[in-house]
């Protein structure tokens, strides 16, 4: 089955590859893709859950060791982003499809293993609790315990939690390495970058998925639509 799979990703590598690199059409369909994404997935990410200022904020920043071509990871994001949490992310893009766990020439994965014992993504890391967890779904039922106990979730959350099988579909309409799948080569730079953005933002997006295939780590501080208090903060923010 996985052999299959493997076949089918190629394949369909091999198809996005062609159509991304015609002259002039290959823009149109990158950016195509990414609003397409973006719709099917209900524009989750998009508007911050209400209640959320009410919540607990963490101190120090949360770290993620994630990567944008994994849909496990992105449902943290997505959690991340609808409660208006900054978090510091280590991207860990695969570093070939032949073999799981590979951390050969990996920027941060073998960071990863040190803190948390084993290469599965996603990875959490929060200091203020002094916990580290894996798995989705629990990383995921954590961030709103911890920090959105008083908040609500807005109506696209709910339904892109409904129908699962959208967040997958990414995979699908986003498939090629350096949409956030595989690692290339790159200068690591002296800190961190800086990211303001929101989830649901194709935009966004599509910069995250090259930060991640380029290894660079960042601050993601996420701007919602309606997290009024964020999106002020954006606005006295010295790259304006």
């Amino acid at each position: 089955m996985a052999k299959i799979s493997m076949m089918v990703l190629a394949t369909i590598q091999r198809v996005y590859g062609f159509l991304f690199n015609i002259r002039y059409f290959g823009p149109f369909f990158d950016a195509f893709t990414a609003y397409l994404s973006v719709v099917l997935n209900f524009l989750n990410g998009s508007f911050v859950a209400s209640g959320y200022e009410k919540s607990n904020r963490p101190e120090k920043l949360i770290e993620l060791y994630v990567y944008d071509g994994c849909p496990f990871c992105r449902k943290v994001f997505y959690a991340v982003s609808v409660l208006g949490l900054d978090v510091k992310v280590y991207p860990v893009p695969r570093v070939t499809l032949k073999k799981y766990g590979e951390l050969k020439e990996s920027r941060y994965r073998h960071k990863a293993v040190e803190v948390g014992g084993k290469a599965q993504f996603p990875l959490l890391v929060d200091e203020n609790t002094e916990t580290v967890m894996y798995e989705s779904k629990d990383i995921v039922e954590y961030l709103w315990k911890t920090y959105g106990s008083k908040a609500t979730e807005p109506t696209s959350y709910k339904m892109a939690n409904a129908f699962a099988v959208s967040n997958f579909l990414t995979n699908i309409l986003r498939p090629l390495g350096s949409q956030g799948m595989l690692r290339i080569p790159s200068k690591s730079p002296k800190q961190p970058l800086e990211l303001w953005g929101y989830e649901g933002s194709p935009y966004v997006m599509r910069v995250k998925e090259l930060l991640c295939s380029l290894e660079l780590p960042y601050v993601y501080r996420t701007v919602p639509k309606f997290a009024t208090d964020k999106r002020k903060e954006y606005s006295k923010s010295k790259y304006l």
